[in-house]
């Protein structure tokens, strides 16, 4: 519950501080840099019983 408050809030502050720039290729990369790290360190999890049917 904490980890997603968290995530709002910093979202919302990004928001704040990027709408003044109004550059919204910003906005996007930034959405990809979370997405990027989660694929590249989807390798490093450990596999689940049910992958091995």
């Amino acid at each position: 519950m904490l980890q997603n408050l968290s995530v709002l809030t910093a979202s919302f502050w990004a928001r704040y501080i990027l709408s003044f720039s109004a550059n919204w290729r910003l906005m996007l990369g930034l959405g990809v840099i979370p997405a990027v790290i989660l694929v590249a360190l989807r390798a490093f999890l450990p596999e689940s019983p049910k992958c091995n049917n």
